[in-house]
């Protein structure tokens, strides 16, 4: 009994002096390559891609600048500082930049640039039911809860569907 409690303990102690030894520095410096940092740079915008957040491009600063430490022959240490200082300078400074950017609405485009454009009733509209109005050069279906006649000006107010909702 005695002889297999102390295998256990060998057994033990070899498992933690391996984990230790995978943690040591000299085996992180060979995991952290500048490679690493490029493949992860690479999987990052993949995963951007997908999600289109700007949440993980923020991060890919970090990881060049690790990657130019890890070539220049910087530490772990290093590498993870400047990991460190890239992804708050993306997440400060780029990812506000780059949303402002994608979310800007200044210029309606589609259906959305016909809002407050003005047309020609096609056909008669009262109030509920559905006509026709041409606005620029093309025909669309229209509702109001006013009448209207052919030939009179209106505006768009709003776009629902494939109908114009005018004044």
């Amino acid at each position: 009994m005695n002889l297999s409690l102390l295998q256990n303990t060998a057994q033990e102690t070899t498992f933690w002096s391996e984990l230790w030894g995978f943690l040591s520095e000299d085996s992180m410096l060979e995991m952290l390559s500048w490679e690493f940092w490029l493949l992860f740079s690479v999987v990052l915008l993949i995963v951007e891609v997908f999600t289109s957040s700007f949440l993980f491009a923020a991060l890919i600063p970090g990881t060049l600048l690790a990657s130019f430490a890890s070539w220049a022959g910087g530490s772990v240490t290093v590498q993870l500082i400047c990991f460190s200082f890239g992804v708050l300078v993306g997440l400060m400074l780029l990812r506000p930049m780059f949303l402002k950017k994608a979310l800007d609405n200044s210029v309606p485009s589609n259906v959305n640039a016909l809002v407050g454009c003005s047309g020609k009733v096609v056909s008669e509209i009262s109030p509920g039911e559905t006509g026709t109005v041409k606005v620029y050069s093309e025909e669309w279906r229209a509702r109001s809860e006013k009448e209207f006649s052919v030939g009179d000006t209106v505006t768009v107010l709003r776009v629902e569907g494939n109908t114009l909702i005018i004044e």
